[in-house]
């Protein structure tokens, strides 16, 4: 954005001619992101720290709008889960893993399969 990297967007875009793009809506257009989730039945996305800025301009947002606009459901992994207001989202955190997770609440590669398939059948209302 223009005010990110103390302003340089902005210096850019007045001085040099540059254009100020979404970075998400870049690396998911580079990604051909639309493409790739065209016969998904989920898309499973992290972020750190899912809070209210989230949904406002954190990549997080961008694949969650693509999601939508696709009808693809979306379940969020993440560390600490502070946003509220999003229903229609399964979000799984440290402090709120499914009863019967496989660890001993370190996400692994054997606990993040598991969590897949478990986010899937919340998302998917199973």
């Amino acid at each position: 954005g223009a005010g990110a990297a103390g302003g340089l967007g902005a210096a850019v875009a007045a001085f040099l001619g540059g254009r100020l793009i979404s970075g998400i809506d870049y690396v998911l257009d580079t990604l051909k992101f639309d493409n790739l989730i065209r016969d998904a039945r989920l898309v499973i996305t992290g972020e750190g720290s899912f809070d209210s800025q989230s949904m406002g301009g954190k990549a997080i947002s961008g694949v969650l709008t693509r999601a939508r606009a696709a009808g693809v459901p979306v379940a969020v992994v993440c560390g600490i889960h502070r946003a509220t207001g999003n229903p229609d989202l399964a979000v799984f955190s440290r402090d709120n893993l499914p009863t019967g997770f496989p660890s001993d609440g370190k996400v692994d590669l054997n606990g993040l399969a598991w969590l897949a398939g478990t986010a899937a059948g919340v998302s998917l209302g199973r």
